[in-house]
């Protein structure tokens, strides 16, 4: 399970034993057994981070609606509660930021930007490094990824190269016109049961 949230957060909301489960897009990794895995991407950055946080805390926490959330290697700053009229001071307040702290770079996700170390880790690069680690890159086997969100794109992309993808994106949702390099696209979660129902064998 690759996830933008943080691992131990995913693993609790999952609920299924004997998964790989890779937080925070990836920097943080552990096995079924519990062992974290170390992709050496993620280093020390916490010093850092708390920096980005307190400064995004007092520039946002007068804009109401809005929420900085703090990750363990990122934090977000969520905007679905923010009022239209406040948009322009919120993405100004983020643009302040950016431009106070070199050492990050910013991504998108649905009513949200997250900020992260400038390291060339993403969840595609995450998936080829598990898919490697794991022993599953060879010919017998074909990786498939599932996801709903913008910084997915990064997983669907890579696995063009061998793979499949699968968007999960509902008529009215805004991804739904965006463009993707999901190979297919369901429209609900309950779509996607019944696609890895058919999947699996009976």
């Amino acid at each position: 399970v690759v996830s933008g949230r943080d691992r131990p957060d995913v693993q609790k909301l999952v609920g299924i034993g004997g998964l790989v489960f890779a937080g925070s897009h990836g920097f943080d990794i552990v096995t079924p057994d519990g062992k974290s895995v170390d992709n050496e991407v993620g280093g020390d950055v916490t010093g850092l981070l708390d920096q980005v946080e307190a400064r995004l805390s007092a520039l946002l926490d007068p804009i109401e609606g809005s929420l900085v959330e703090r990750k363990k290697f990122s934090i977000a700053a969520h905007y679905r509660l923010v009022a239209d009229a406040d948009y322009g001071q919120f993405r100004s307040s983020l643009d302040t930021v950016l431009s106070e702290f070199s050492e990050i770079k910013e991504k998108t996700g649905k009513k949200v930007f997250e900020y992260q170390p400038k390291i060339d880790w993403d969840k595609g690069k995450c998936v080829l490094y598990l898919t490697k680690a794991l022993g599953l890159d060879g010919p017998e086997y074909m990786p498939m990824f599932f996801g709903d969100d913008v910084t997915d794109e990064d997983a669907f992309k890579v696995l063009q190269a061998g793979g499949a993808s699968v968007i999960v994106s509902e008529p009215s949702d805004d991804a739904t016109d965006r463009t993707t390099y999901a190979d297919f696209r369901v429209y609900d979660c309950d779509q996607l049961l019944t696609l890895l129902q058919k999947m699996t064998p009976a």
